[in-house]
């Protein structure tokens, strides 16, 4: 048999077998509605569609194994993503040994809840898994307890012009019991049964402290104006005495004027305008060790 009719008989071969698998295919095939649109498209992209997704999907899921497996744990999450499941247990256990170092003495655990000028810690907010609606609530919490405690120490204040100092004291008084109330009660709200009994488990004096032992402490603020290190001019230092019942604190800080007083200072600011007129006092000399 030559070429040309090898190829012809290899032609009607294909042809046959393309026919024959046609009438099984269709003999077996259940009757279209006549009504319906030929769909062959349709499927086709829906199909392909389904396919490109499942490809994105499974890039995805590799990406984020690779990404938890660099990490090394749960709580390494993005800043910009809500904690996991997992983060959020992980963080739970942290603070479950903390507090069980402070039970047994084996830590002194010194937790971070709010700043010195009244703000709830960045610490805090991240130990106890915060989400951004509880940390808002427990700002304004920690705002209102603080500002509420600031107008009690300013309606208690007795300010004593002596010579070049001007001094402000504030004996312990009443209304802060309902402060700590409020307060603690804002705690637990937000923070719900589990990590509230931490907290509560972890916060020992510190929050106290902060609040200027919610009225029982006496306070004393001296303030007075020193020549600067040049003599040119003066400024403006502040010794802050505090005494609560089985404590005592005292700083020493110099400002330029009163403006420049931290927020924690706002509520005195009012109290001593005449700062500004007191004498001037030489610079102290430094005590040599």
């Amino acid at each position: 048999m030559n070429t040309a009719a090898r190829l012809l008989a290899t032609f009607i071969l294909i042809v046959a077998a393309g026919l024959s698998g046609y009438w099984l295919g269709w003999r077996q095939v259940p009757a279209a509605d006549p009504l319906a649109k030929p769909n062959s498209t349709v499927e086709s992209r829906e199909t392909g569609r389904l396919r490109d997704e499942n490809a994105r999907l499974r890039t995805e899921n590799e990406r984020l194994t690779k990404t938890m497996t660099a990490r090394g744990t749960p709580s390494a999450a993005s800043p910009g993503l809500p904690a996991t499941p997992d983060g959020h247990a992980a963080r739970m256990a942290q603070l479950r040994a903390l507090a069980e170092a402070q039970k047994d003495k084996s830590a002194n655990v010194n937790l971070p809840i709010v700043t010195r000028n009244g703000k709830l810690a960045p610490e805090f907010s991240k130990m106890f898994d915060l989400t951004p609606a509880e940390n808002e609530a427990l700002q304004r919490a920690v705002a209102q307890g603080r500002q509420q405690i600031d107008s009690l120490l300013a309606a208690n204040a007795t300010v004593t012009p002596t010579g070049d100092t001007i001094v402000v004291e504030v004996k312990s008084f009443t209304g802060g019991g309902d402060v700590y109330d409020t307060l603690m009660d804002a705690f637990a709200r937000t923070l719900g049964p589990e990590r509230n009994e931490l907290f509560l488990a972890l916060q020992t004096e510190q929050l106290t402290r902060a609040f200027n032992s919610f009225g029982a402490e006496d306070r004393t603020l001296t303030f007075s104006r020193e020549a600067t290190a040049d003599s040119a001019g003066s400024r403006l230092a502040l010794r802050d005495l505090q005494r609560a019942p089985n404590s005592s604190m005292s700083s020493a800080s110099t400002y330029p004027d009163l403006s420049k007083l931290p927020e924690q200072y706002a509520w005195v600011v009012p109290l001593v305008p005449q700062v500004a007129s007191l004498p001037v006092r030489p610079r102290p000399v430094p005590s040599r060790p």
